[in-house]
Order: C-alpha cells, then sequence, then structure tokens
C-alpha cells in the first residue's frame, strides 16, 4: 500500500487529494479581482507576492459544482503547474484543507462519486472513502493555461 503525503481537501462535493510536492501554501479565500468574459471555473486572481495569481473554482473545474461561496472552511491552495519549458502558481480554491499522510491503494472503481468517470487523476481508497489524487498535469489543458496567463508564447 503506498503511502501518500497530500492535502486532503473538497471540491465541488468531491474528496480531492494534491501531492505536498505540488503545493507552495494554503491560504484563506482572499478577494479577487474578476476579468469579464472569463470562463465560469477562473474566479479572478489576487496579488500574492507581488505577482498576479489566477485562481481556479477546482469544484466548477472538475464537476461543474461550485466551492461554497465565500464560507470560513474556503482556502486557496496554491500549486506550482509547469507547461514543459516554464513553471507558474495557481490558486485552487477548495473546502476543508488539511495536510495528511495516508496509507491507500489505487481502487479499480473508474467512477467518481457523481458517476462520472474522474478525468483528472487517480482514485484511491482509504479505509472506507474514496478521493482522487489530483494530476496536476491534466486539470489544466495548453488552452486553460492560455486563458490563466495570457502572455504565455508571446
Amino acid at each position: 500500500m503506498p503511502e501518500l503525503h497530500v492535502l486532503m481537501a473538497e471540491a465541488g462535493g468531491t474528496r480531492i487529494a494534491i501531492e505536498i510536492p505540488n503545493l507552495v501554501e494554503v491560504v484563506a479565500r482572499p478577494t479577487l479581482i474578476t476579468l469579464p468574459g472569463s470562463p465560469v471555473w477562473y474566479q479572478g486572481y489576487f496579488i500574492y507576492r507581488s505577482i498576479p495569481l489566477p485562481v481556479v473554482d477546482l469544484g466548477m473545474k472538475i464537476c461543474g459544482k461550485p466551492v461554497g461561496v465565500k464560507l470560513l472552511c474556503n482556502r486557496v491552495a496554491i500549486i506550482k503547474v509547469g507547461n514543459g519549458t516554464e513553471e507558474f502558481l495557481v490558486g485552487l480554491i477548495v473546502d476543508r484543507a488539511s495536510a495528511e499522510k495516508i496509507n491507500c491503494q489505487k481502487s479499480s472503481q473508474k467512477n467518481s462519486s457523481q458517476g462520472d468517470i474522474f478525468l483528472w487523476g487517480e482514485t484511491y481508497l482509504k479505509e472506507d472513502m474514496i478521493f482522487h489524487l489530483l494530476d496536476i498535469k491534466k486539470l489544466l489543458s495548453p488552452g486553460d493555461m492560455k486563458q490563466l496567463f495570457p502572455l504565455i508564447g508571446n
């Protein structure tokens, strides 16, 4: 059984794990500057350590259900995302985030709790809980990255 070091969180009613090596920091949900015409999953940006950091509602992105609106348990998990040549920071809005070291096994179950195939990572079992280990490379397509970072490649 593999041991994983993860940030365990909820997004749109789905249990998600983010591997600690991909995680930079977890912060309280900040006030965001929104951009007109953005996709519903792109919530806007805030200034993080002197740089504009785009923020994605992880629930909207993975299952079309928003993370609870400005609840005290909302957090932004700041993760590293690469496009092959550069590394960027992106914030993911999540609920009830906690760092955990867990022993689990990969599930043979291919479906998420909503009955849909989880496209953004592998499904795991921990005792009686099912969760999805988020694959950052699968979460944000090159088109998504272009929307979050319009100056990429220019």
